[in-house]
């Protein structure tokens, strides 16, 4: 197993936040802080933004064709 670079551990750094993030929205969601389309938009935003930090990272798989 090879170690990870700085650029690479920045990005998986980056990724457990924003899933930390999730979770948050997740509890607020249970104690009706926030309603079910709130909570969709919220995951969604974040799916996108941990999609960008992968790539930006190099640590997006490629879907093969």
């Amino acid at each position: 197993m090879r170690k990870a670079n700085q650029k690479e551990f920045e990005t998986v750094q980056e990724v457990f936040s924003l899933n930390y993030v999730k979770v948050l929205f997740k509890q607020l969601l249970e104690e009706e802080l926030i309603n079910k389309k709130e909570y969709e938009l919220l995951i969604k935003k974040l799916d996108d933004d941990i999609n960008k930090v992968l790539d930006k990272g190099g640590l997006m798989w490629k879907k093969e064709k």
